[in-house]
């Protein structure tokens, strides 16, 4: 029975998926774009109004993207609460889903090999746990571009009927117009490109279909836009196209932290899509067979080298170019390793969907961080909670001020408590003897060097309990 299950083509990826996606996100807390988003969603359920959304960080109206996600998040606050399960699902969800439609894309391209090769290579890299996994708008982007890929590949291919093929592309757009409507050129123009190489650009033109996908997400996002009013456009356009170009170094600085995380972050499904790109598109060449699908996902990756030379170094900002880089690995991996059958890659996915949901899950293995602050409040009496101070510096002095109200705001979404979160230098004046301050590790030297005496009554990895009013302060 469980052979047969093994064998079943849909099984195997799918455990594999949900293992990768859903076994770890009950773990840790949320990051802090996390908070805020978690933040303006609560808000919407606390104001009732589902179309002004206002941040409490900036404690302004917020409309740096568009309100898909936070209607999300806002919907499963109501259905259960505030939790960090909660906060990373809508994300998460939509990374799951990428994962089936790369290994359906792949599959329909190169075999049952080359898709679950895809949905491997996809998902063993850092940058999949640090920016697709967690709360945030890079999950939808990537779900809708690989829509609008698998529609492109179904009419390149000739298969399907024209109207499904449209629904797909029309549901990618939405998504990457919901998340972040920049993208869409990173998806649009690559496919421009192969559908004019196959010959078939004026057909596409002159389809009812193909301006109805176009239209409708667009128009949907002007009319939320039109609804909110003129600065909510201005401060989405400063956000989305704007804020990427501003470069906090040099040019050469930033080059440099790009190519650290294709080295790092993107490896090895980087280094196998350089790889296998130039081999596979060097002998279409030669044979002057250059497929219009690999030439699809060849400009889908030569986008990398712009946005590298020109956007600050974000490493989710290559995350689209990336689905380039697993094309060719997908199917250079299938061809260099003909003994590594699907059968074998089925049996290795569903060992290792086992594994991974063994080892987080029962283990209780850590894969997120913990807040240093959450950890020691847990073992406080809710009584006592209110009663206690908090302290965060940030890693630099200008950023004291922005981490302490996003811990402000993890304290309320978590405990909703509203007591405010301190720096090192609030607590100098000698104020509060007796008081009990929950500090991160990196306050205490702060709080050494304004001369304010405490004593350390627990300590954790990444904070103390401390009491203020000690003689001299803890060596």
């Amino acid at each position: 029975m469980l052979r047969a299950a093994i064998r079943n083509s849909w099984l195997a990826p799918t455990l594999f998926a949900a293992a990768v996606c859903f076994s770890h996100i009950h773990q840790g807390t949320i990051a802090v774009d996390a908070i805020r988003y978690s933040a303006i969603a609560s808000n919407i359920l606390e104001s009732g109004d589902w179309i002004h959304l206002y941040d409490r960080f900036t404690e302004s109206a917020y409309a740096n993207k568009p309100p898909l996600l936070f209607w999300s998040l806002a919907g499963i606050f109501h259905t259960v609460g505030f939790s960090t399960f909660a906060a990373k699902f809508p994300a998460v969800l939509f990374t799951f889903l990428s994962m089936l439609l790369v290994w359906r894309i792949w599959t329909k391209l190169g075999g049952e090999a080359a898709g679950l090769w895809a949905i491997l290579l996809f998902a063993v890299n850092r940058s999949f746990f640090r920016d697709l996994v967690e709360l945030g708008f890079d999950g939808m982007a990537v779900c809708g571009a690989a829509l609008c890929f698998l529609a492109a590949v179904k009419f390149l291919s000739k298969e399907g009927g024209a109207r499904a093929v449209w629904l797909l592309f029309g549901c990618g757009l939405l998504l990457i117009f919901q998340s972040k409507p920049p993208y869409a050129v990173l998806t649009l123009l690559p496919i421009a490109v192969a559908v004019y190489h196959s010959g078939r650009f004026v057909e596409v033109l002159k389809s009812p279909g193909c301006w109805l996908s176009l239209l409708v997400p667009v128009c949907l996002v002007g009319a939320w836009f039109a609804i909110s009013g003129g600065q909510y456009f201005a401060a989405a356009v400063d956000n989305q196209l704007a804020e990427p170009l501003r470069q906090s170094g040099s040019f050469s600085e930033n080059l440099l932290l790009w190519v650290r995380s294709l080295g790092i972050d993107f490896a090895p499904l980087s280094v196998c899509g350089a790889f296998y790109a130039a081999r596979i598109c060097r002998s279409e060449l030669r044979a002057q067979k250059l497929n219009s699908v690999n030439l699809m996902f060849l400009v889908v990756l030569l986008l990398a080298l712009p946005i590298m030379l020109v956007v600050a170094q974000r490493g989710r900002y290559l995350w689209i170019p990336m689905l380039g880089a697993l094309h060719f690995s997908a199917l250079g991996m299938t061809n260099s390793f003909p003994r590594v059958t699907a059968s074998v890659l089925k049996r290795a996915l569903f060992v290792l969907a086992l594994a991974a949901a063994s080892i987080v899950i029962l283990f209780k293995v850590p894969v997120h961080r913990n807040n240093a602050l959450l950890e020691l409040i847990d073992h406080a009496a809710p009584g006592e909670r209110t009663k206690l101070c908090f302290c965060v510096d940030g890693d630099m002095p200008h950023r004291n001020q922005r981490m302490a109200r996003y811990s402000a705001l993890l304290l309320r979404l978590q405990y909703g408590l509203s007591t405010p979160v301190q720096n090192s230098e609030d607590f100098a004046h000698g104020s509060n003897p007796g008081c009990h301050v929950i500090a991160e590790s990196n306050c205490l030297e702060g709080l050494k060097s304004q001369q304010v005496p405490y004593k350390i009554l627990q300590e954790t990895r990444g904070a103390a309990l401390l009491e203020l009013g000690a003689s001299s302060p803890a060596s």
